[in-house]
């Protein structure tokens, strides 16, 4: 409710509660209980009801919005514009979108997550890049009204595509799925709907699977040696109050020998969506 619909109200009620008294009713919405003395184009003098024999008071008429007389009849001093009105309520909603940003800092959002993944090997191996998935959970903390942090436990699919020849100078080409257990670690920084995220990851190698030619021919466990993954990623994405879209690049700094004889890294894209719960 903005202060015009306010003064208004008060307006009225001061009606049906004046008795033997003039009520003033100012522009910020104070009411006083008084005796109304004299009314100039620029000042009103009034004594207040609870002290009529004290001094007289003077304010300027611009600060009044309406006198409500002893015998009921209401006069509007000092309306409101239509611009003031809409200012009011400008202020208002500032306040209230302000009040909602300063409600979430310091507190934290649970949703799930579900993507897709583009990624190829980096370092001295010929590949090409091979689609996986993501799935898991995300955790929001808000640090301010720009900054949060973003983690969760996903489930992530990298690897890459290579083409080669066999025994029979045959023609095959390999899809190597590798799963992880990956651990975000994101910082983003919004403006307005759109929001930037910066940060690292933790990832654990949990199985590996080869494709040749479309034919599976290996599907078991990743090497010890081989299964812990880390790296940075960056982003850009959308937010939409409990949705949240984002294109991300990462680039992968733990190397590995699922390149066979030559070490290589996990680098990629992901788009993903996620859904914080209780936003």
């Amino acid at each position: 409710m903005n202060r015009l619909n306010i003064l208004i109200i008060a307006s009225f009620v001061s009606i049906f509660c004046a008795q033997a008294q003039d009520v003033i009713t100012f522009r910020n919405a104070e009411q006083i209980k008084a005796k109304v003395t004299e009314i100039s184009p620029s000042e009103i003098k009034y004594k207040r009801f609870d002290n009529l024999d004290g001094p007289t008071i003077t304010v300027l008429r611009s600060e009044v919005f309406a006198i409500t007389y002893e015998n009921g009849r209401r006069d509007i001093i000092n309306p409101f514009t239509a611009t003031e009105s809409g200012a009011s309520q400008a202020r208002q909603n500032a306040g209230s979108s302000g009040n909602e940003a300063s409600s979430r800092q310091g507190k934290a959002a649970i949703g799930v997550r579900a993507g897709l993944n583009i990624s190829k090997f980096g370092g001295d191996v010929e590949n090409t890049t091979k689609t996986g998935i993501q799935l898991g959970l995300a955790a929001n903390f808000f640090l301010n009204e720009n900054f949060s942090f973003q983690s969760g436990l996903l489930f992530s699919q990298l690897g890459c595509t290579t083409e080669g020849k066999n025994n029979y100078n045959e023609t095959v080409i390999s899809k190597l799925t590798l799963n992880y257990i990956q651990l975000p670690l994101d910082f983003q920084y919004k403006t307005g709907t759109l929001f930037f995220q910066a940060g690292a990851y933790l990832g654990y190698g949990i199985g590996v699977k080869i494709m040749d030619n479309d034919l599976p021919s290996y599907n078991g466990k990743m090497n010890k040696e081989d299964a812990f993954d880390f790296g940075l990623g960056f982003g850009i994405g959308f937010d939409f109050g409990k949705i949240q879209t984002v294109a991300s690049y990462n680039v992968g700094l733990a190397k590995s020998k699922h390149g066979g004889n030559n070490e290589v890294t996990n680098n990629g894209f992901a788009f993903t969506i996620t859904y914080l719960f209780g936003r």
